[in-house]
């Protein structure tokens, strides 16, 4: 299962890529990667929308779309053996790709997932997905005091 460390550097890695992209297309291979909304309703919430910015949370990929001046949170949980990865124009479709977005400029964003765990969610908010999840240990209220008491 990918740890912390491993989902922050798969952002930092895959991300800047994205910013300033916008959604030609999405390819949904395995239903039920996708989490929370029909498929039909997130290819077409997706669909023609702009990634404009991007965060962890938790070991969950955050990142903002812009589509009609309506902002939208598409986040994706890699669970166990889940890989997010931008793929250059002509990369074939491998066996375990679940999800790409195909992106206006000919890259597509793929969600690879072999044992088939991993999710993506699509809301309105980041409270809507991680509203359950305890203090991010990263921040600078995350303090040895906190671990004491």
């Amino acid at each position: 299962m990918p740890e912390l460390p491993e989902v922050e550097v798969t952002l930092k890695r895959v991300a800047p890529e994205l910013i300033g992209e916008r959604i030609k297309d999405v390819s949904v291979y395995w239903q039920r990667t996708v989490n929370a909304v029909p498929v039909a309703e997130f290819k077409r919430t997706l669909k023609g929308a702009q990634f404009k910015n991007y965060q962890r949370r938790g070991k969950y990929l955050i990142f903002e779309l812009s589509k009609r001046r309506r902002t939208k949170i598409l986040a994706v949980h890699l669970r166990m053996s889940g890989r997010l990865e931008v793929l250059e124009p002509g990369v074939k479709r491998r066996k375990h790709d679940r999800v790409i977005i195909s992106l206006k400029s000919g890259s597509r964003l793929a969600f690879h997932d072999t044992r088939k765990f991993g999710r993506i969610y699509l809301a309105d908010s980041i409270e809507e997905i991680a509203s359950g999840l305890g203090l991010e240990p990263l921040s600078e209220e995350f303090t040895s005091d906190l671990l004491i008491n």
